[in-house]
């Protein structure tokens, strides 16, 4: 099978980094990619380790992988690398790896669910007010709060997690939820700016320059 032609051939030299601040780590220092390749054989039954391989070897030659949401809600995966003077050889690595990984088509979708719950992801789907107003208002009744600091940045804080002999466990695995629904909606680029406005005006300005948002004690 042909190589796309961004991708450097099995007898390419790899050529010297230049003084850039910008490198990604020097190819010719790197693990041979027959080599990872060994080592993911290993894990051919074990989706868990395998994946988790598949992104140290990623890392190790400055590839960094991230889900994305479209605006249509199809996720898909993305990655980058510097573009330095090894940038044909990193790019050969990363399509046997992940030409690897896709013998099964299992591993992509696993990676992809891994990455959006590590947080990993941006998510371009249109942001729902209604959906957003609810989320926030049930973050605040698990006893959360919402905070913009002196810099104009969103922070969360709380004490779900917290457990109390007061609370039932259905009625902590309930709030725990309401945490989840919050984040996954705060992972929408779109709800920043609802988020800030609902903050700004409810809630309470500190003398130290933040604005706090807590649901009723």
């Amino acid at each position: 099978m042909a190589l796309p032609l961004h991708v450097a051939t099995y007898n390419e030299p790899i050529p010297e980094l230049c003084g850039s601040g910008l490198n990604g780590p020097d190819m010719r220092a790197v693990k041979p990619i027959a080599d990872m390749l060994s080592e993911l054989e290993e894990f051919e039954l074990d989706e868990v380790c395998y994946i988790d391989l598949l992104l140290r070897f990623l890392k190790a030659i400055g590839c960094d992988v991230s889900a994305n949401y479209a605006r249509n809600g199809s996720l898909k995966l993305c990655s980058s690398m510097m573009c330095d003077a090894q940038m044909r050889h990193r790019s050969r690595w990363v399509h046997f790896l992940f030409r690897d990984m896709d013998r099964d088509p299992a591993r992509r979708e696993f990676l992809k669910d891994f990455l959006v719950q590590k947080g990993r992801s941006t998510d371009y789907r249109p942001a729902n007010p209604a959906q957003t107003t609810r989320a926030v208002r049930n973050f605040l009744k698990a006893g959360m709060r919402i905070m913009i600091d002196p810099n104009g940045q969103l922070v969360e804080g709380g004490n779900v997690f917290r457990r109390h002999e007061d609370v039932s466990d259905e009625k902590y695995a309930q709030r725990q939820q309401w945490v989840r629904v919050y984040f996954d909606t705060r992972r929408r680029w779109r709800t920043n700016d609802h988020l800030k406005r609902a903050v700004t005006m409810l809630g309470t300005p500190t003398s130290n320059g933040w604005i706090v948002l807590r649901g009723e004690s």
